[in-house]
């Protein structure tokens, strides 16, 4: 597993850990939906972390 952090519109608001980078996008925008009830994916976007 490693951990990607998580922008959304250009703002760091947090991480989650998946295998792939593919994963944790998908993670990432459920996530998202579930905080803000609506998410663009075009507005997503995941890197890897450095820890």
């Amino acid at each position: 597993m490693k951990t990607y952090n998580i922008y959304y519109k250009g703002t760091y608001i947090g991480f989650v850990k998946a295998e792939s980078q593919e994963e944790a996008f998908d993670k990432a925008t459920m996530q998202i939906i579930f905080s803000n009830g609506q998410c663009d994916r075009k507005d997503v976007r995941v890197e890897k972390s450095f820890f």
